[in-house]
């Protein structure tokens, strides 16, 4: 029998990537009718109805190609944002739109600065160019773009700055952000991952599109997952200089952005009582949060997102595992290099307790040396 091919040698270096786990594999292996996913940043609402009747309309013409160049949303997202149409580009959410960019933008050892921890997919982009990941680590969990700025050499061709950080929550600021740009070589793309924008409520949060006329080689990403809910149809869009939005059009796979995924993006975009209940029960549920946390006396990390990081000062791993046992899905740290830490996405009130009511005693059993028993 002959040798499969090979593969190219740089996916050697690429650890797969981890998401969160799935409710399905829950349900097997640990026997659960029910499970509570709180473990993908995701908004835990039902799908708008609004949404859901565009769905049903769209379904009706999916014997044609989607619009490759998205016109409606396209014109839409212009007229929200106030960009230029020439500057939007939309693609398979952002790990599309992350990968889009690294092959466009990345040749064989070229640098990647990544600040850590932070979204995986960054590293796997670059890795599969052929790049050099440069991981900076944050300084108490908050993105220092001072030490960024430091780690940029001759080789680095993107920085990737993800405002609010995944899985940290935290953001950093206007003036610190604005200094950095201005000190920044031209030829090294900034890319501002905001996916999380919609949450923050910090008056200190950089305005970053208006800084998009001064600085071609700032990249500023958006996601309709968060917000809107629309993590499972997959769309996310970006604003980029016209030129590099142009030459990304020769590259990017045309059809990626479905039928059904365009226009529930448009009626997202219309739905605005939904956009308000996401932001009521995410404000609320990080202050909910806030007060069990400083209650039990564990180090949270401020959130400005729809989830929140917090120490359990034990095995997080093993915390996680107690939640699992009663279908209650987390999400460790051990992957971001916080073995102690869990992240939480906030949900509803009852969702939200189904959590932080059975914390104290999950953290108290594992310190002295047990897990609860399951019931």
């Amino acid at each position: 029998m002959s040798d499969v091919p090979r593969v190219r040698p740089a996916l050697a270096a690429i650890r797969a990537f981890e998401p969160a786990r799935t409710t399905e594999s829950v349900r097997r292996e640990f026997g659960v009718d029910r499970v509570l996913k709180l473990a993908g940043n995701e908004n835990t609402l039902p799908t708008s109805p609004k949404v859901r009747a565009a769905i049903a309309d769209a379904a009706t013409h999916l014997g044609e190609y989607p619009d490759v160049v998205w016109t409606r949303l396209v014109e839409r997202l212009s007229a929200v944002h106030g960009v230029a149409p020439d500057r939007i580009v939309v693609d398979n959410g952002l790990f599309g739109l992350t990968s889009l960019i690294s092959r466009a933008f990345l040749d064989p050892g070229d640098e990647v600065i990544l600040p850590w921890p932070t979204f995986g997919w960054y590293e796997v982009a670059a890795l599969t160019a052929g790049a050099r990941p440069v991981a900076v680590p944050l300084t108490d969990h908050v993105i220092d773009l001072d030490r960024v700025l430091a780690a940029v050499g001759e080789r680095t061709r993107i920085v990737w700055l993800c405002n609010p950080n995944n899985p940290t929550g935290t953001i950093f600021g206007r003036d610190p952000f604005e200094r950095f740009l201005a000190a920044v070589p031209d030829h090294v793309l900034v890319v501002l991952d905001e996916a999380y924008i919609d949450f923050v409520d910090d008056p200190a949060y950089p305005r970053s599109l208006p800084l998009l006329a001064t600085h071609r080689n700032l990249v500023v990403l958006r996601t309709f997952s968060k917000l809107y809910g629309l993590a499972g149809l997959r769309i996310g869009f970006g604003f980029f200089d016209p030129e590099i939005a142009a030459e990304l059009g020769k590259i990017r796979d045309p059809v990626a952005v479905d039928t059904i995924a365009q226009a529930a993006a448009l009626a997202a975009l219309d739905d605005t009582a939904f956009q308000a209940e996401t932001l009521a029960r995410v404000r609320d549920g990080r202050r909910h949060w806030a007060r069990v946390l400083d209650g039990l006396d564990l180090p949270g990390v401020p959130s400005q997102t729809n989830f929140v990081l917090f120490d359990t000062t034990v095995d997080g791993d093993a915390v996680v595992r107690a939640y699992l046992e009663r279908g209650i899905l987390l999400r460790g740290g051990r992957g971001f290099g916080l073995p102690r830490f869990v992240r939480a996405t906030i949900g509803g009130p009852e969702e939200n307790a189904a959590v932080t009511d059975r914390l104290a005693g999950f953290v108290e059993a594992i310190r002295s040396g047990g897990l609860p028993a399951a019931r």
